[in-house]
């Protein structure tokens, strides 16, 4: 029903509120994602994050998960010669539900991005876009109450995965909200050489059930 649901604009502390929650959803994600090579793409670990690790969160607390964007336009500073106006953030928590960069209400949280799935032998792409995620929340982060830039990494011959936070607050990176590993398992050897093979191939997983109780698809 309407108006059962918490805002963040309501509570009394949201900043400690929110970096408890996300602290929490960061570290559950890392557990998921050691046993599960097969999210290869940045968009899939984001959605992963927001929908089993986030939003669960959010659910414990009675809070609004319409405050949770995915991919969502925000406001950025004039000037920024990287990024144009109307730039989409991976992950936005706003500070009430009906709120939009279109009524020019400011982000609580706004959370890019990098992901090396176990597909990478080298984490150079991942730190090149890592650094440039927090120089430009450092020229931006007066545009939203919190900022952070996340990596998750899966590298390819690596025996852990890992995870790390920055947050961004006034104008400057401070230390890591958040740094973890844990070991890796399953097997990912089937998620290396080509992807359109990878993407074509039969249908693999197990877990999956077709109409008619058949294995395979028709």
């Amino acid at each position: 029903m309407p108006g059962t649901f918490l805002q963040f604009r309501d509570l009394p502390d949201p900043i400690d509120t929110f970096e408890r929650l996300f602290a929490a959803a960061l570290q559950s994600l890392l557990d998921d994602l050691a046993d599960a090579p097969w999210f290869i793409r940045e968009r899939e670990v984001v959605n992963r994050f927001v929908f089993r690790h986030l939003i669960p969160q959010f659910q414990a607390e009675a809070l609004d998960i319409n405050q949770i964007g995915i991919e969502i336009p925000v406001q950025v500073f004039p000037e920024d010669d990287d990024h144009k106006p109307g730039v989409y953030a991976d992950v936005v928590v706003w500070p009430h539900a009906k709120a939009t960069t279109w009524r020019t209400c400011k982000p609580l949280a706004r959370i890019e991005w990098k992901n090396a799935s176990c597909r990478e032998k080298s984490l150079t792409s991942l730190m090149k876009g890592h650094k440039k995620d927090i120089a430009h929340l450092e020229r931006n982060s007066h545009l939203a109450s919190l900022n952070y830039a996340v990596t998750t990494a899966r590298q390819k011959g690596k025996e852990v995965v890992e995870l790390r936070c920055k947050r961004i607050v006034k104008g400057r990176a401070t230390e890591e909200f958040l740094s973890a590993s844990c070991n890796r398992i399953g097997d990912e050897t089937v998620y290396q050489g080509s992807i359109r093979k990878l993407t074509l191939r039969g249908q693999a997983c197990e877990g999956c059930v077709f109409p008619f109780g058949s294995t395979t698809p028709n």
